[in-house]
């Protein structure tokens, strides 16, 4: 592993020579003064001191062989030996005892439109010296003093100034993959003198080693001796062991697996495991240039695709599908700056925004998307700005998703289910999962708030006139006592539900419409009663109604609510009164309502992702909590 040694050039006026002080700082320090700590030992080994160019053997050597290989004409129509060294300031940067690197600020002219910084750095490792050129170029076009004030862009280029890698948004840290001949350098630095450093060797033995140390890469360009048959072949039919790259483009080649050494490791079996998913992200980041924000979004997609796969491996989350919610992303970040900007410093949080089945070319999924996603952002940047008590008492993004809800419920059972589900259950269930000290905090300030003051006061609770809609906000709201028998709720003769007052259809909607079973107890009720094995005392006959597919597509055909939100039933008929040849039968429903109920109502056109389990009211998010409905009424049987 190399060491670093930085060297900046003198300067010509006192701006310029703040700014080269401040190239030393971005390695070194947060706003200290130069008084460098000596031999600080930072991350993995890495130490960093200041020196003159006088006390380093060696070093002028290698600056005068980059003064050889660059000319004027090349670099920006400026050679490096025209350019004045200051020799007394170099910075060092030492790993482990072995290697160097060479870093010179490069002046630039006075009468330059915009204000940049550039440096050459002489890296060494194994024998082999590597150039490369950096130009940090601050977003407000003004002088910084310290890397913790640089904000812009790095660019990096060869000796010829073609450019190779660049790097956007950069604040605080910088991680450089910078991809030259056979080699790419990784080198993370940190503030207050802390940094990283390893080499990529893809040419030895086409690219020999483990994903952290040195990737392998299917064999490199062509045949390699040692290494497999180069990009889309798998070595004989064997399980392949590195991510395929499906281009025969060298360069291609190489930024891609300078993507793929910057993955965690689970992340770099996913690809491994899903050459598809691979394809799919390897073509994504070609079509943007390898750019470092599309590196940025399909690592955040590789961890949401291996966070989403079944017992048997595969990925419950279809690519293209993917890309529909990433085409809203893209258009609602330029609606939203605070979500912009948040996103961008922690990209992995965007799993609290992917909504399932959404559809682009619907304006209310859209619509639903971003009501959800500006408050989801608020609690997000709140949270990690410790000002969530801001938002306790003013919620402004809030108060607009309670009115969509509102909106949701006018429209009927449908709908509150498959926005509620997909739009706020789904992505905070999520969150909660990953953060279950904040369901308090969350219950408290946004469910409950939406629960009791935009659905209570629009839901009727009385079980006699209250209809299915009512019912069902009833359960997914959560507008039960939290315990006791008071989470069960007891329909009878008298209620709409029961008999069909002044619900959708009474034909098929009235619960005591309802099959009796599946097949119907009613004829073993009747031959009972006739040959008198069925009487008043007697043991309650019991059947069962099955909801099985024949019977969902006769549900929805008929717009049969009820029965779509009991599903399957347990049925048991009672012997009230018996008389000649008629008797009066007491019938009973004992049914749960659960997440598990109210999945029917949702059909997407990706269909279902995943099922929300069944959970107690009160339990977790204040959502969907299981309660129970008892339904009984009397007949007059004739036999």
């Amino acid at each position: 592993m190399p060491k670093f040694f930085l060297i900046m050039t003198k300067t010509i006026t006192l701006i310029t020579r703040l700014c080269l002080l401040s190239v030393m700082l971005l390695f070194v320090t947060c706003r200290q003064e130069q008084e460098f700590t000596k031999n600080s030992q930072v991350q993995n080994q890495l130490s960093i001191y200041y020196k003159k160019l006088s006390e380093i053997p060696g070093l002028q050597e290698s600056v005068n062989k980059v003064k050889n290989q660059i000319h004027s004409n090349s670099l920006f129509n400026k050679g490096i030996e025209d350019l004045d060294l200051d020799e007394d300031n170099v910075l060092v940067m030492d790993l482990m005892n072995s290697g160097k690197n060479i870093s010179i600020v490069i002046n630039t002219d006075a009468s330059e439109d915009a204000y940049f910084v550039m440096n050459l750095n002489i890296i060494q490792h194994d024998g082999i010296e590597t150039y490369i050129i950096t130009k940090y170029i601050p977003a407000d076009g003004k002088p910084f003093y310290s890397y913790s004030d640089f904000v812009g862009t790095i660019e990096f280029y060869d000796l010829d100034g073609n450019l190779i890698e660049y790097q956007t948004d950069v604040t605080g840290k910088v991680q450089y993959m910078i991809m030259i001949d056979c080699y790419m350098y990784i080198f993370t630095i940190y503030c207050c003198g802390e940094g990283t450093f390893d080499v990529y060797n893809y040419c030895d033995n086409g690219g020999s080693g483990d994903h952290g140390t040195d990737v392998p890469d299917n064999g490199g360009p062509g045949n390699n001796p040692g290494g497999g048959t180069g990009p889309g072949e798998d070595n004989g039919g064997n399980p392949p062991t590195v991510p395929n790259i499906p281009t025969e483009d060298v360069v291609k080649q190489k930024f891609y697996k300078m993507f793929l050494a910057g993955l965690l490791d689970d992340q770099y079996d996913f690809l491994v495991q899903h050459q598809d998913y691979n394809e799919f992200i390897f073509y994504y980041l070609e079509d943007n240039n390898f750019s470092p924000s599309s590196k940025d979004i399909m690592s955040f997609a590789i961890n949401l695709f291996s966070h989403n796969t079944d017992d048997n491996n595969v990925c419950q989350i279809d690519w293209f599908y993917f890309q529909n919610w990433l085409n809203w992303y893209n258009n609602y970040k330029l609606t939203n700056t605070n979500a912009n900007t948040y996103f961008k410093n922690n990209i992995n949080d965007l799993e609290y925004l992917y909504f399932p089945n959404f559809n682009l070319n619907d304006p209310d999924d859209v619509e639903a998307a971003n009501t959800v996603a500006n408050v989801i952002t608020d609690y997000l940047i709140a949270e990690k700005n410790g000002t969530l008590g801001n938002l306790s008492s003013n919620w402004p993004t809030l108060e607009a998703l309670k009115q969509k809800v509102k909106h949701w419920i006018s429209k009927g059972i449908y709908t509150t289910a498959k926005y509620t589900r997909d739009y706020i259950v789904i992505p905070m269930n999520t969150y909660a999962i990953n953060n279950p000290n904040k369901v308090n905090w969350l219950n408290e300030n946004m469910i409950d708030k939406i629960r009791i003051d935009a659905v209570a006061p629009i839901v009727n609770f009385n079980p006699n006139t209250m209809n299915w809609g009512d019912l069902f906000n009833i359960w997914l709201f959560e507008l039960t006592p939290i315990s006791g028998l008071s989470n069960t709720i007891f329909f009878s003769d008298y209620s709409n539900v029961v008999n069909g007052n002044d619900i959708y259809n009474p034909a098929t909607n009235a619960v005591k419409n309802f099959p009796k079973g599946n097949p119907s107890i009613l004829p073993l009720i009747q031959s009972g009663l006739a040959n008198g094995t069925f009487n008043v005392g007697s043991p309650p006959l019991v059947g069962f109604f099955n909801y099985d597919v024949s019977a969902f597509y006769s549900t929805i055909s008929d717009v049969n609510i009820g029965i779509q939100m009991l599903g399957s039933y347990p049925i048991t008929a009672t012997v009230l009164t018996k008389s000649g040849n008629t008797a009066t039968v007491q019938f009973t429903i004992n049914n749960n309502l659960s997440w598990e109920s109210a999945t029917r109502f949702i059909k997407g056109t990706n269909g279902n992702i995943g099922m929300i389990d069944n959970t107690a009211v009160g339990e977790g998010l204040h959502l969907g909590g299981t309660i129970t409905n008892i339904y009984t009424w009397t007949e007059t049987i004739t036999f």
